[in-house]
């Protein structure tokens, strides 16, 4: 175990292995602020209206009824409903509390359908569309194992913008847990790294010219 040790998420690790740098000041240090632009505040418009249109039943704001297909699919599923779900586990992959001293990583789950033992999870993306399912193999891991009576998993991506939904092409089983964790540990180990040794490179590219917070970074702007 890390000697310093901080929590990790699929997210924080994307944007540490985005650059260091930023992600120490923005999640480390935090002396900057990144600003909420177009993307972000439709990304918490988009995850807070499903959230209430398929736990709760609250209507689709007028600009986001061009989902209501899809949210009433979800809405009308069978089974047991969990909307944004915090899931946390320590080091023994043992189910932990969020804020527990002893966290080791954290996942949160847009919806979770469950008809036990199986289940299905989804995440809502307001993005483009990508191949890589890492992210949401990691939510289905996090959930069972929270929930020990879930034996298999169907995992969806709906794609807020494209109207799309894509499933990752195989049912996970309990059997897959392991391999989840295993298959990311090197990039965890960088990450953990990075913490114990307080080391954070700035890594250029395509951001520093318009995008990053980082002002005093040398590659701002470039």
């Amino acid at each position: 175990m890390p000697t310093k040790k901080t929590a990790w998420s699929y997210s924080r690790l994307k944007n540490y292995e985005s650059c260091p740098k930023k992600y120490y000041h923005l999640s480390v240090k935090k002396d900057v602020q990144e600003k909420e632009g177009e993307a972000i505040r439709y990304g918490k418009l988009v995850h807070k209206a499903l959230e209430k249109r398929v736990g709760k039943g609250v209507p689709l704001p007028l600009n986001l009824r061009y989902l209501e297909k899809y949210a009433d699919t979800l809405a009308n599923s069978k089974g047991e409903k969990l909307t944004e779900q915090q899931l946390a586990i320590d080091a023994n992959f043992e189910p932990c509390d969020w804020f527990s001293k002893d966290t080791w990583c954290r996942g949160i789950i847009d919806l979770a359908v469950l008809n036990l033992p199986h289940g299905v999870v989804v995440d809502y993306k307001t993005g483009k569309i990508s191949d890589d399912y890492t992210q949401l193999i990691l939510s289905g891991a996090l959930l069972m194992l929270h929930e020990p009576e879930i034996q298999t998993l169907d995992l969806c991506f709906l794609w807020t913008k494209d109207k799309k939904i894509t499933r990752y092409g195989e049912r996970m089983t309990r059997s897959d847990i392991k391999n989840v964790i295993l298959e990311l540990m090197p990039r965890i180990k960088n990450y953990e790294h990075a913490h114990r040794s307080e080391s954070f490179p700035a890594r250029p590219n395509y951001l520093c010219r318009k995008f990053c917070p980082v002002t005093a970074c040398p590659f701002h702007g470039e």
